[in-house]
């Protein structure tokens, strides 16, 4: 997977969401590997495979089928979704979102939502829009050129890294 270049590594969370746009479906096990398609309109079906993913498929009513039914099923896919309600978990989002900020109110915890409930970006999504460095493709699925096209950034980006380190500016 990783040498014929389909494995990917997304840097933002909107080069994810952009990239799940053009696809016409996403399947998994794990919750947020699911969340980038949800988020950008992909229809999603959720596999939950533990008790705690499966705690927030449930309370976030996001599609989903038992991994069992899935995986013994014999149907075909097509088949298997065709029930599927792609957009249940937008009947209840409103309401868990507002219960979201009830908690934090109750709690004395500030939010960017209490000067603009209704606002529609937040302080990071510019951030998140504008890096340069969106997608990599794994270095096994690039030739030798690209290799080494990528070492003076990487080697850069390694020697920034152990200076703050020693310098004890770890979180910045």
């Amino acid at each position: 997977m990783y040498e014929s270049g389909r494995a990917k590594c997304y840097i933002t969370p909107q080069s994810w969401m952009d990239d799940m746009k053009s696809a016409d479906l996403s399947i998994g096990v794990r919750f947020h590997g699911n969340v980038a398609p949800v988020l950008a309109g992909t229809p999603t079906l959720f596999l939950p495979w533990d008790a705690r993913t499966q705690e927030l498929v449930a309370y976030h009513n996001l599609p989903s089928m038992p991994m069992s039914e899935f995986m013994e099923s014999g149907k075909p896919l097509e088949e298997l979704v065709a029930d599927v309600d792609f957009a249940s978990h937008l009947k209840t989002h409103n309401d868990r979102f507002a219960h979201y900020l009830d908690f934090l109110h109750t709690n004395g915890i500030p939010s960017v939502f209490d000067a603009d409930p209704d606002r529609k970006e937040l302080p990071l999504d510019k951030i998140c829009v504008d890096n340069e460095h969106t997608l990599y493709k794994p270095a096994a699925a690039c030739d030798k050129e690209e290799l080494l096209a990528r070492l003076p950034f990487n080697y850069q980006a390694m020697v920034e890294l152990q200076t703050k380190y020693k310098n004890g500016n770890k979180n910045s």
